[in-house]
């Protein structure tokens, strides 16, 4: 399900959550998240390098981009249940509006003759 996806702006970050579904249901400890980006040029990183069962990633658009889209997916891994059984992953991907840097606003005025 995607939800609120609103966009990251060329230059900038947005920050990404992988919900459990049904959202009344949790991941188990142990859970492990892989997130890729359909184009190189997006950065993905975790939102919190430091706890391995992080939910959350952090995609930023490079300055210049010329992107106008790119699709954002998670790849989320249970660890194996009372008998050993490992699931199958589970997988999402949504695709993330890259918004266009707004024309620099003018400084100042000059005056040319046109005829």
């Amino acid at each position: 399900m995607a939800d609120n996806i609103t966009g990251v702006n060329v230059g900038g970050s947005g920050t990404f959550q992988a919900n459990p579904v049904p959202d009344t249901s949790v991941f188990p400890a142990g859970t492990v998240n892989t997130w890729t980006a359909s184009d190189p040029s997006i950065t993905l990183a975790p939102a919190d390098p430091t706890d391995p069962s992080e939910a959350d990633v952090v995609a930023s658009v490079p300055a210049g981009s010329t992107l106008t889209s790119f699709d954002l997916s998670v790849s989320t891994q249970m660890p194996a249940d009372s008998t050993g059984t490992v699931p199958a992953a589970l997988t999402a991907t949504v695709t993330v509006p890259v918004i266009a840097a707004p024309p620099v606003p003018p400084t100042g005025v000059s005056i040319s003759q046109v005829s």
